[in-house]
């Protein structure tokens, strides 16, 4: 185990999970999952895409870690619904991830989790009037940087 693995098994020993950022590359937005939530929590890891550039401490990392919290203290996201609180004036989204997209995007995911049967939900974020990316007249920037891992 290398010593960035060592590090993400100790704050998963001491705070139940541990958030992962992935900076924007590219044509791919920034992106965060979290790790430990499917070991210590018995739920579906969660994912979020594109609220900012993937910054360590920043907006992506502050809602996932909320999120995260929440499934700490017994919350338990179900895809195919709407969380209100996570984002003020607006809900969020849960969707389920599928094997393939999950592999694509969260291949770290796998390699912690040792197999790449682990489940996990994507929180989707709605554009400012609260139209989600799958929706109609949604802001294509908001679009452009929550890749759907649903299909």
């Amino acid at each position: 185990m290398t010593d960035f693995e060592n590090q993400i098994r100790r704050e998963i020993d001491a705070n139940g999970y541990h958030i992962v950022i992935i900076r924007a590359e590219g044509d791919d937005p920034g992106y965060a999952f979290t790790l430990g939530l499917a070991s210590n929590h018995g739920h579906p890891e969660l994912c979020c895409f594109g609220l900012d550039e993937g910054e360590q401490g920043g907006p992506l990392h502050e809602f996932l870690d909320a999120a995260a919290a929440m499934v700490a203290e017994g919350t338990r996201f179900q895809a195919g619904t709407l969380v209100p609180g996570l984002v003020e004036r607006f809900e969020i989204a849960v969707r389920a991830v599928t094997p393939e997209r999950r592999d694509e995007w969260l291949g770290f995911g796998a390699r912690f989790h040792k197999s790449r049967g682990f489940e996990c939900l994507q929180l989707v974020w709605p554009d400012p009037t609260g139209r989600f990316p799958w929706e109609s007249d949604c802001d294509p920037r908001v679009l452009a940087v929550q890749p759907l891992l649903d299909r």
